[in-house]
């Protein structure tokens, strides 16, 4: 007699729609939870690259700022009564014309790169940006003695706060007359008159510098291997224009009456009051999942990124900086 085995309902496996099913519904939830997962990421990493552009456009800006607010300061010396000492030798690399590091024509100067070499001295800049040339003395003076202490003996030799650097390149200036010189050649009295004090001279030339990221850099003034030489600091990556307008105040009356291109450069660049900057600022590198079709208007003209460029995530920052000590200097008649 044969024996029939009868299983419960109960304990019956899916059937094969439900198993379909539910395969499909754990795909649906698996699809739905790496779409968020893929989107949460993208969206991080559109905030952290949108930060990194910001963050460094305010530090580029930062460093301009202080600089070009700066430009024209020269101790109590008059640009106009600054010599150079003979023991400065010529600057290996120096720049022409207004640009040169010991020309004291005016303290500051723009121009556009326009062919690949400019001023004899920018040879890796990126055409139509512009260059900023500021000319300045730090503001960490030396003296022969303490000012604050009025016992303290002169003994006619800069040592405080500290020694002078020797093939460091100083100001030593009081309201009569400057002369520029090395720090163990600093003549502290001149001919009849008051003391002098020494001020850490500087020049700084700031411009786009054509690197596989192209970088906010400037040229300043250094001793280097045996001689002045005019040496490459790289400062920040993604800026990739610097465009200048120049603000002129026309009446005298204290306030800037137009911002213009340095495409009609001024008769006169100690009669300019302001600097209008602009940068523009790209990623580091192309985001394909990114398309960038606007245009961003520069003083140089409107950019519109190139079919090779769409991909890089872009910032235009604007900024107006007054030239407080060409102003005052403007002001006082000298």
């Amino acid at each position: 007699m044969g024996i029939i085995l009868k299983i419960p309902e109960s304990q019956s496996g899916f059937s094969l729609i439900e198993l379909m099913i539910a395969t499909l519904l754990g795909l649906m939830l698996t699809f739905g939870a790496t779409s968020i997962y893929l989107q949460s990421t993208r969206d991080a990493q559109e905030i952290e690259n949108t930060s990194i552009l910001s963050e460094n456009g305010r530090f580029a800006l930062q460093i301009l700022t202080k600089s070009i607010r700066h430009a024209g300061f020269f101790g109590s010396t008059n640009q106009a009564d600054i010599s150079v000492d003979d023991s400065l030798s010529e600057v290996a690399g120096d720049c022409k014309g207004l640009a040169s590091a010991f020309d004291f024509s005016t303290a500051i100067y723009v121009k556009k790169i326009s062919s690949e070499v400019s001023l004899d001295c920018i040879n890796d800049g990126i055409t139509n940006t512009h260059l900023l040339v500021i000319k300045r003395v730090i503001s960490k003076p030396l003296f022969d003695s303490d000012p604050e202490d009025e016992n303290a003996p002169k003994d006619g030799i800069f040592s405080f706060p500290n020694l002078p650097e020797e093939r460091k390149v100083y100001l030593a200036g009081n309201r009569e007359s400057g002369v520029l010189a090395f720090g163990n050649e600093i003549p502290i009295y001149p001919a009849g008159g008051e003391a002098r004090i020494a001020w850490p001279y500087q020049l700084e030339i700031y411009y786009i510098r054509d690197l596989e990221i192209p970088t906010l850099s400037r040229k300043v003034l250094t001793w280097k291997d045996s001689g002045l030489t005019l040496d490459n600091e790289d400062l920040i990556e993604g800026v990739e224009n610097l465009a200048i307008k120049i603000g002129i105040d026309s009446d005298f009356d204290g306030n800037v009456d137009i911002f213009e291109n340095i495409e009609s450069p001024p008769a006169e660049w100690n009669a300019i009051e302001a600097i209008e900057i602009y940068l523009l600022l790209r990623s580091a590198y192309p985001d394909a999942n990114y398309i960038n079709n606007k245009t961003y208007s520069l003083p140089t003209g409107d950019f519109t990124p190139s079919l090779n460029q769409k991909h890089y995530r872009r910032l235009l920052l604007q900024s107006t900086i007054s030239l407080r000590n060409i102003k005052l200097n403007r002001r006082a008649g000298v």
